[in-house]
C-alpha cells in the first residue's frame, strides 16, 4: 500500500476528530481495508508519534514483505 496515502488519510483523520463516516467516503481506495485496521494504524501513528519505520511494520497486513523489507534483503539470497 501507498505509505502517502495512510499519511494522507491520518491528517484527513486529525482535521475531522476522527470521525470515519466523514473520512473514509474520500478514500474509496481504501473501502476493501478492515475499518478496524485503519483505526488502529491512526492510533498507533499517534502512539508512536508518526515514526513510520517503527509503525509500518506493526500492519504487514496494510504492506506486502516486499515493501517492508526491501531494502533489509537486498543481497540476501543472491
Amino acid at each position: 500500500m501507498d505509505e502517502q496515502l495512510l499519511k494522507d488519510l491520518l491528517a484527513t483523520a486529525q482535521a475531522n476528530n476522527y470521525n470515519w463516516d466523514i473520512i473514509m467516503p474520500k478514500f474509496p481506495e481504501l473501502q476493501s481495508v478492515d475499518l478496524q485496521v485503519l483505526k488502529d494504524y491512526a492510533a498507533t501513528a499517534e502512539k508512536y508519534n508518526y515514526d513510520y519505520s517503527v509503525i509500518n511494520p506493526k500492519f504487514p497486513e496494510l504492506f506486502s514483505v516486499s515493501e517492508t523489507t526491501t531494502e533489509q534483503a537486498k543481497g540476501i539470497g543472491e
